[in-house]
Parts: C-alpha cells; structure tokens; sequence
C-alpha cells in the first residue's frame, strides 16, 4: 500500500480505537481513493468485488448546492463538454422513471451523475444549478448550460427567473410528486432578442442570474430589477465607455436573497460592479468601502441594476483577471480574485486580531480569534487598509481594494481558491487554495468544536502545525483524538499549514451553506470527490439519509463522486469519459470497394479467422466508427469497435473478422463508419494474389545464452 498518500496516520502516535471507530476506518479505506492514486489504492484490497466505484468521467467543473434534505442538487461539466445532474430530484426535475408512493417521491434522490442530452448533442462550456429558497417557490431547482455555439439553456421548474418560455408553465407544482411541470431536457432561451450569448452566472441559491449575450449587453432578471422580477432588464455599460464596449464575463453573488452582488468583466480588459453599495466591506471597489462613506445615486442606495452605472474595480495595470470568488461582503468576509497570471487577490478581511495584544495572542492555536484569512505578498499600503473594531475586543482589518496574496511556497499558481464565508449562514472565517504544485494550504481559523464541520480538524490534517493545542487537552473533549482543535493562522505573509487530504486538487466547490458542512474537489486528472456530509448532491452512491448529518454518513477524507456506470440508479449514463475510454473524434473519407480484400480466403464449411482489409481515401483524421460486418455467417471479433486514422491520404485498414464455416452467400456486407459501406458476393470464384511472404529465421527462446 501507498503509505505517501497517510503522513499523518502514519508518523504520529495513535490512540487506541473502538471496534466501531475501527470498522468505520476499513469502510473508510476501502471506499475513499487518494486524489492521486486513482484506482490503484482501492484495487490494492482485492480483485473479487467486481468493477472499481469510479467514475470514468473527468470533470471541469461542477455547480452545486446543499442545504438540507430537500435542498440539494448538482451539475457537472465533463472536459469533453458533456452535462450531468444529480442529487434532489422533487418535482423530478432530473428523470420522472422513479417508482414508488406520494409519500416516499418528495425523497426521491439521484446518487450519482444522470447524463443530459443538450439539444443538437452540442458540447457545453459552463453549467450552474440555483435553487430558489424561499417560501413561494419551496426550494425549486433550475438548471442551466451554456453550449459551445452560444445557446443559453435552462431547465427544471420555471420559478419566474426565465422569464416567459412557451410551453414551460410557470410556477410550482403543489406536489414534489409532480411529474408534469418541470421541463427534463435542456431548452435554449432568447432574452430581450437576443438567442447567442458568451457567459452567464447564477448564485447557488438565490433570487436572481445575470447573462451576457454575444452582443456584449449584459442581462439581469430577478431581485435588484426594478419592479417585475421574472422581467429580464440590460445593465447598463459604465460611464464613459465608448460605443465598441462590451461585457465579456460575469460572476455574482448575494448578501442574501434580495442583495445582489455582480462582477462584469469588460472588453477592455477592466471589471466592473454593481448591485448591493450600502454598508459593504468586500467588494474592491474602494468609494463604495462604507467606513469612507460612500456617495450614491437614490438607484445605487436601492441596488436597482438595471439603472446604475457599474463601477470600475481596480486592478493592476494589465492584470487578467480570469475569475472572482464573491464572498458575503459584511463586516466579516473576503472576496477573492485570480488572474490568468496565476497571482490571487484579496479585498474585505484580511486578518483579525485582539485589540490588547500580548505575546500569548501572537502563537497560534493560543488564542482562535487571532487568525488571517489572506495571507499578502507584502504589508499593504496605508491608504488601501483600515482598522475597525465592531464589537468585544476584535479588531478587523480591512483592505478596500483587491491586493495580491502571497504564493505559497513552491507554488507558482494559484488554481482556485475557496472562501469560508460565502452566505450569511456561514460561520467558519477560513480559505483553501488550491496551488500548480498539487497542494492545497489553509489559513484562518478553525475553533469550531462540531465535528462536522468543513474546517474541523477531520477535513484540515494540517502540517508543520507547532503552536496548535495538543490533542485531548480541550476539557469535555479530553478524548477526543480525531480534530485539530482551535487550529488558527497568524501567518500575515505566507502560508503555513498544508491542508494534505486535497493534495493534488485543482477545483475547490463549496456547496454547503451553513458551518460549511460540504466540500467538492475536483482533481488535476479530472477526477470527482465530496468530503463532509454525503448528501445526494455530492453524487457518491447509493447511501442512507437516516440520522442525515451524523456517522457514518460524515467523511472527513475526499471519497470518489460515484459511478455513472450504476445502472440500478441511472437510466441514462452516457458513453465512457476521457478517465475510460477516450472519447471519439470522428474521421472521414470513402472506402474503395475495388480493392477490399478477405484475407486468407475462407473455406467454405471450414471455420476460420480471417482479416478484411479495407482501402479508404482518408480526408479527415480520426476514429472510424461503428464497424458492422454481416453475411455468410462472417463477423465482427469481439470487442473491436473502430479503426483510426492517424493521418490523411489512402490507406489500407486490416480489420479482425471471424467466419463460423456457413455456407458462402451473395449477401455480404460491411460498413466502416463515416467512410461508407461495401456489399459483396461470396459465391464468385475470388481474385488471388501473389504477395511476397518473409519467413523468419526464428529460434526458439530458452533464456540467456550460457558461455560454455
């Protein structure tokens, strides 16, 4: 076994477990893959269970969001442009094949990702799921895709925030049962005239979405409108853009249901924000920072979007800023940025401390409201930070600006990061980055006692860690031997703990609100994983939902997002991914029926493997397929499904055939994918041919030769 993949398990003293804590660490070991040792880890415990739990599907990105029981579901993007769903599926939203009574549908879940077909099979670049919580719509999901020709799609129940689409009914079912409302294929969305759009963003759970079209206008719908919320509305382009300007991107977020944050990147390469301005302490942008006392419009005080003039937020002169982690930007939070660079930026909360300093609130661990959550390259400027002090004796600094982060050591990018607080309901005042050098770094504060929490010391296995508390000397929880307890960062300029069960991470999703009980990682080969609460929105299987939250249904290690291959739960899987089997790139050409040939030339009455070989003009390289062959009991060897073409030009592909000795007929046929089809008459006397044949003067192999 791998022992790399368990530095802390295996380099430390262990205390002595329970036969039950036993049995949950062999379940554990057998269930979870590390994120770099793929299937090797789990096949290590046997070959006799059958086929490995592991999705074959590599992922791009996933959009998830979970709450509850009722309030869950995912989307996932394949790197081959492919769209899943899973997880809650009231209404039924994702298939209406499940069986069973009224009273068991509203609980009907999908555990593992369901493959949607999106229309014209085109390819998808971006997926989002939001949910909309709140009492009229009872936590309704819609889905939406953005394909590789620019339609806009949405499906699952219309709750107003897709405006008006025939045949799509408005509103919600009365019953979870209902299989008649909620539309189950992806259906493209034309907005104010528009049918062709560039990107899109929903937050995960919220009241509103923005889009962008190809035209460059952008396009909000829902709360921060300015009457009709299932009314779309263009944002306008910032004041003294010119006529050529554009919106390219977008990302959004909320400070709750009816605050909408929103990032426009334009095509002057500047971003942009508009939304909620009053009393917002993470946005970047610093006239709207509210210890300055920000000036606003009477349209801006009431985050009317539709009719404020976005706002720049600074960047360093050319610095491409590729995507925005939109934190809740109260008194508490961080919002963060990362450019195509590589480099990470850091507005909002930066690190918090007590007003009265001593040197035992300078170690960490001592004292857990003592921490940073953006480690800087450097100090910041004086007129880009600020102190206040809200309540008790916490002081907060803030930067008003985005201001770079430090690169963790041996890093030289950073890949994504993941913020603690992100909703209202967030308590935990943490942040994850994901690095180019397969590690993944922590840094703010974990004092939290609950164990299932995203930021206990079950998910953390924090490094290089002196100063924490030692284990089991934290009063009612003396024996307690699996957290890292009061775990604090006071590192303002680096990064010091390593978070090592996310080694080899390259997407960080947080889907859970509240304590931040979910985690979604996505790795740098493309595999699935859910650490935290196995809800069926992290997509790990058939699971249980009794005693929801607690053990065993809790794990603190990355287990594999399951399975597409599980037929039992999924109707519709799709084809093997690029973890699997490759995914096709058709060729083209025409076969020269001319010149196929059967070779050696079958018996009649005499079974026999033979080859077909097939002359094609190739025009297009790629993966010949399906391959048919049929007639005079002649047919395909099993297995062999295509022939590639590696190049262009006339070629000659020899396929493995097998003839079972029926009788020689005039009905003989083949197809080779793209390139055509042949037909030929067996019962004719065939065309020989002399070919030159090398006979190797072979011996037979003994071993190494022996000097006698």
């Amino acid at each position: 076994m791998n022992t790399s993949y368990y530095p802390l398990l295996l380099n430390q003293k262990q205390p002595r477990l329970s036969g039950d804590t036993l049995r949950r660490v062999y379940v554990c070991l057998l269930f979870c893959c590390s994120l770099l040792g793929g299937h090797n880890v789990v096949a290590q415990f046997g070959s006799d269970l059958g086929k490995l739990a592991v999705s074959t599907l590599a992922w791009q990105d996933i959009s998830s969001h979970y709450t509850n029981n009722e309030t869950m579901a995912s989307i996932g993007l394949t790197t081959d442009g492919r769209v899943y769903t899973w997880g809650g599926n009231m209404y039924h939203t994702i298939h209406a094949n499940r069986n069973g009574t009224t009273a068991t549908l509203g609980n009907s879940y999908q555990v593992t990702p369901y493959h949607v077909r999106v229309p014209g099979n085109e390819t998808a670049t971006k997926v989002r799921v939001l949910i909309y919580e709140g009492a009229t719509y009872n936590n309704a999901n819609t889905f939406f895709c953005l394909t590789s020709t620019g339609k806009l799609c949405a499906w699952g129940i219309n709750t107003g925030l897709v405006g008006t689409v025939a045949g799509w009914t408005l509103g919600v079912p009365t019953s979870y049962a209902d299989t008649v409302m909620a539309k189950r294929t992806p259906i493209p969305l034309t907005i104010l005239g528009e049918s062709q759009f560039v990107d899109f963003d929903t937050p995960r759970n919220s009241l509103f979405w923005v889009s962008v079209g190809a035209s460059g206008k952008a396009y909000h719908i829902g709360v921060g409108g300015t009457s009709n919320t299932s009314t779309f509305a263009e944002i306008p382009k910032p004041s003294g853009t010119d006529a050529s300007f554009k919106y390219t991107r977008v990302w959004v977020g909320k400070i709750s249901n009816t605050l909408p944050i929103i990032y426009l990147k334009g095509s002057d390469g500047k971003v942009y924000y508009t939304g909620q301005m009053i009393n917002m302490y993470a946005l970047g942008v610093p006239s709207l920072f509210s210890p300055n006392g920000p000036t606003l419009t009477t349209n801006e005080s009431q985050a009317k979007v539709a009719l404020i003039n976005p706002r720049e937020v600074p960047f360093p002169a050319g610095e491409d800023i590729i995507d925005i982690k939109v934190g809740k930007p109260d008194i508490y939070a961080s919002t963060f940025a990362i450019a195509a660079s590589g480099k990470a930026y850091a507005t909002g909360v930066w690190r918090v401390s007590k007003r009265y300093i001593d040197a035992a609130y300078t170690k960490p661990g001592v004292y857990p409201s003592n921490y940073v959550i953006a480690p800087l390259k450097s100090a910041p400027l004086a007129a880009d930070a600020y102190m206040r002090n809200p309540s008790g004796t916490d002081s907060l600094f803030y930067l008003n600006r985005f201001v770079e982060m430090a690169m963790p050591s041996g890093a030289s990018k950073v890949l994504d990061i993941a913020s603690g607080r992100e909703f209202g309901s967030d308590y935990e005042t943490a942040t994850l980055v994901a690095c180019d050098n397969g590690k993944v770094y922590w840094t703010g504060k974990n004092d939290s006692r609950a164990a299932n929490t995203i930021y206990s010391g079950n998910f953390l296995s924090l490094v290089n860690a002196q100063g924490e508390k030692a284990v089991g000397q934290v009063g009612e929880f003396a024996d307690d031997c699996k957290d890292v307890l009061a775990a604090n960062s006071i590192s303002r300029y680096s990064w010091t703990y390593e978070a090592v069960n996310y080694s080899g991470a390259e997407k960080l999703i947080r889907p859970g609100s509240g304590n931040g009980d979910q985690l979604l990682i996505i790795s740098q080969s493309g595999r699935g994983y859910a650490v935290g609460n196995l809800a069926a929105n992290s997509g790990v299987g058939k699971i249980s939902y009794d005693n929801f939250g607690t053990s065993p249904y809790f794990s603190p290690f990355p287990v594999p997002i399951a399975n597409e291959q599980l037929l039992s739960c999924n109707t519709s899987p799709g084809t093997g991914g690029p973890l699997g089997d490759p995914v096709s790139t058709p060729a083209a050409g025409v076969i020269d029926c001319s010149k196929t040939q059967l070779y050696p030339a079958p018996v009649q009455g005499t079974p026999s493997q033979l080859s077909l070989l097939v002359t094609i003009n190739v025009t297009t390289a790629g993966d010949f397929s399906p391959l048919t062959v049929s007639g005079s009991g002649i047919s395909l060897v099993s297995g062999f499904t295509k022939v590639t073409a590696a190049s262009t030009g006339i070629q000659t592909f020899h396929i493995p055939i097998k003839y079972d000795g029926s009788t020689l007929t005039n009905n003989f046929q083949f197809t080779i994918g793209q390139a055509g089809s042949c037909a030929a008459d067996l019962t004719k006397t065939p065309t020989k041919a002399i070919t030159d044949i090398w006979t190797l003067q072979c011996v037979p192999s003994v071993g190494p030769m022996l000097k006698k």
